[in-house]
């Protein structure tokens, strides 16, 4: 015994004519522009926030001068270089990742150390961590394990990373491996 196929119920009186809906995405072949990366805001401060009767601090005088430079750097015009140059570049961005890493992590072991972050109500400093830059709760945990097992277990790691000797991803694996294994 064979079935028909249900039918299709008929469309309200009041439903809009698909011929006249338009079709979704852009109707010009005009591509999007690509907005400037320097003109979108960032989810926090771009530039350091003063320290209230601390005067001009060394640290934080440094970071926003690096982003002065690193603002430079964005609007540049890479596909211009020569091979030669973009080659030396991409040597030159890894070896300077490696010494924003480590500075990270002194970074966050220091903050962790002093405590401030638990002032916010956070019930942990990862998750401060996680709060404050957004980042994946995955990758937050394993920063702050990072660099407080680089603090406390392995500062020879961590000179090794701040000189750009390493890269962070032999950091993680030393913390990760060196600090479980027994002495």
């Amino acid at each position: 015994m064979t079935t028909a196929p249900p039918s299709e119920p008929a469309p309200p009186a009041d439903a809009p004519d698909p011929a006249a809906i338009p079709a979704p995405g852009p109707t010009t072949d005009t591509p999007e522009p690509v907005p400037d990366p320097a003109a979108i805001p960032a989810p926090w401060p771009r530039t350091p926030v003063p320290v209230p009767g601390a005067g001009e601090v060394p640290v934080l005088s440094a970071l926003a001068a690096a982003t002065a430079h690193l603002d430079a750097l964005t609007g540049t015009d890479l596909a211009a270089l020569p091979p030669a140059d973009l080659l030396a570049a991409v040597d030159a961005t890894e070896a300077l990742h490696r010494r924003i890493e480590a500075i990270t992590a002194r970074v966050l072991a220091a903050a962790e150390t002093d405590g401030m972050w638990a002032t916010t109500g956070a019930r942990s400093f990862a998750a401060w961590y996680r709060a404050r830059t957004g980042r994946h709760h995955t990758r937050a945990d394993k920063a702050v394990t990072t660099a407080r097992r680089l603090r406390d277990h392995l500062p020879a790691t961590a000179a090794a990373l701040a000189a750009g000797h390493i890269s962070a991803d032999h950091a993680a694996a030393m913390t990760t491996h060196a600090a479980a294994t027994p002495a």
